[in-house]
């Protein structure tokens, strides 16, 4: 079973009552370990609903948008895009990087080395 974790959660300081709301639901997510594939679709689906609820509930600010890498294991994204499509403008609300778990340790009294349950 694969097993995902949200680690180096950043948030920018909010620009207004939408990127305040859609970072204090995203630090709700920092240091989580994410249960299998279908665990780590469901949470980039609940992140992606977020942002629209919010778009929808404030539509005279700035539209948000979601980006995400192409592999699995990678960094998410919400951002403001720049009004001129230029990205290196764009106003970043959080990014987080997820990383997929290697193994675990496991402490044992009656075992004098380490244990580790490979997640493969």
């Amino acid at each position: 079973m694969e097993h995902y974790i949200t680690y180096n959660f950043t948030a920018y300081s909010p620009k207004n009552t939408k990127h305040a709301e859609m970072v204090e639901f995203a630090e709700e997510f920092e240091h989580i370990v994410i249960d299998g594939k279908i665990g780590y679709d469901a949470f980039v689906q609940v992140i992606k609903n977020e942002m629209e609820k919010l778009n929808d509930k404030y539509p005279k600010q700035k539209s948000m948008q979601f980006d995400k890498s192409l592999h699995e294991a990678g960094r998410i994204k919400v951002h403001f895009p720049s009004s001129d499509g230029n990205t290196e403008k764009d106003q970043t609300v959080f990014y987080m990087a997820i990383a997929k778990v290697q193994g675990f340790f496991q402490f044992s009294e009656t075992v004098q080395r380490k244990q580790i349950e490979s997640n493969e």
